[in-house]
């Protein structure tokens, strides 16, 4: 089964409002640990990095942007989304 890597941007959680991306992460990593996520700001967006085995990349694409979604409703942020998703087969 081939790999895929994701970078999956989510907007409106700010690197300074630890209050709210902490639970975020926290929530990512308790539940989807087994796609070794990381967290990381791009000109100051939340971008979170996963890695999963799938059949195709229209499975990772639904895996990955998944857990992240998950993520955010156990975080109580509900109204946040993935808004770009960058999706690449690992060699």
């Amino acid at each position: 089964m081939p790999e895929f890597q994701a970078r999956i941007t989510v907007a409106g959680l700010p690197i300074r409002d630890t209050a709210r991306w902490e639970p975020f992460r926290d929530a990512l990593e308790r539940e989807h640990a087994n796609l070794g996520p990381t967290l990381s700001w791009r000109t100051g967006v939340l971008v979170v990095a996963l890695a999963a085995d799938c059949d195709d990349q229209a499975e990772a694409a639904a895996v990955m942007t998944g857990a992240v979604t998950d993520s955010l409703r156990a975080a109580g942020l509900g109204a946040l989304y993935p808004a770009v998703i960058e999706l690449e087969p690992v060699d």
